[in-house]
């Protein structure tokens, strides 16, 4: 109930938000074919489950796989109809969030650059990405660009997990967790801490500060294509419009926020090792990647993995707490029964 009360409040506000500070209708923050398309990418989690189900019915040569299939599928309806549910309101939820971020500029002016920038040099006495530049190569930074361009991909296996997973418990902390770390961090300290990075430093502020750092991206992008350098053409072009995945923002990182939920997420649930040691190699890559490929001051992610920690800790308690009330809620009637039997 926590959850749904926050999610209607996020997309109320984001038609306001749209309406006010972009022009958008209502139909125009929630696009229809974005949503189109996200309700057919998000039914392929539930469509790849039954086709696993009827390999694996086919390889056992069951005699009637359809019949069974069927009966699999009205055994596990309400894991279905959950999964289903909590992963197509990733589609409004984008949508909201996109609109949000894109309104950033209009609510509050980028103005933070240059204290953040200030305050990494005062603390590592030098910019942080000359640091990284210094000891990783061309090739080096081709794969942290690859590997940066994954993050998507991740957020939708995310989504996915926290959707389908069978852990009720962690599943609506989870969710709780992911839609704060996303309106939280994402929109509301990003709007406070208005600030668009270095990469886009020179375009709003006219300065050259990070120029040595952009000449060295550019060779990369020229000799190897870096897809980082698409990203921010997309995001140039289409700042302030609303359109999907657009609007600049710098801190906190989204991008070290989620990844570090996934680590928070692989060591509560008792991942195999294997996948927590992923989820550190991931996470510290787009850490890395963050400063070294521009797109954030070193600070914007040391900010966002503590606090990711204290968000998932915050939910964490509210669900323990909600279900302890509930609980005693129940015991008290129950024992309010007994007394007048």
């Amino acid at each position: 109930m926590i959850l749904f009360s926050a999610i209607a409040i996020e997309l109320a506000g984001a038609v306001l938000v749209g309406a006010r500070h972009l022009g958008l209708e209502a139909d125009q923050v929630f696009r229809v074919s974005d949503i189109g398309l996200g309700v057919t990418g998000w039914f392929l989690i539930p469509l790849g489950w039954l086709g696993l189900i009827a390999i694996a019915l086919t390889r056992r040569k069951s005699a009637h796989p359809t019949r069974t299939l069927l009966r699999i599928v009205r055994q596990q309806r309400h894991w279905l109809i959950r999964g289903i549910a909590l992963t197509l309101l990733h589609i409004p939820i984008g949508r909201a969030f996109a609109t949000y971020k894109a309104s950033i500029p209009f609510v509050n002016p980028f103005d933070w650059d240059q204290r953040f920038a200030d305050f990494e040099r005062a603390i590592f006495s030098v910019d942080t990405w000359r640091l990284t530049h210094a000891v990783i190569g061309e090739g080096g930074t081709v794969a942290i660009d690859r590997i940066y361009a994954l993050w998507g991909t991740y957020l939708i296996l995310l989504a996915g997990w926290i959707g389908f997973t069978r852990n009720r418990d962690v599943q609506i902390k989870a969710a709780i967790a992911f839609n704060i770390t996303w309106f939280g961090l994402g929109s509301a300290l990003a709007t406070y801490f208005a600030s668009v990075g270095p990469c886009f430093y020179e375009v709003y502020y006219g300065s050259d500060r990070f120029a040595p750092l952009m000449a060295i991206l550019a060779k990369a992008d020229r000799d190897h294509s870096l897809l980082a350098f698409k990203a921010m053409e997309y995001l140039s072009a289409n700042s302030g419009t609303g359109a999907l995945g657009t609007g600049i923002s710098a801190m906190p990182s989204l991008h070290v926020a989620t990844a570090t939920l996934g680590v928070v997420i692989a060591f509560v649930t008792g991942a195999r090792p294997w996948v927590k040691t992923l989820a550190i190699v991931f996470a510290a890559t787009i850490m890395l990647g963050s400063v070294h490929l521009g797109w954030h001051y070193a600070i914007d992610g040391i900010v966002s993995a503590p606090l990711t920690v204290a968000i998932w800790l915050a939910s964490s308690w509210m669900v323990d707490a909600t279900r302890r009330v509930g609980t005693r809620r129940e015991e008290g009637e129950s024992g309010g029964g007994l007394s007048y039997a």
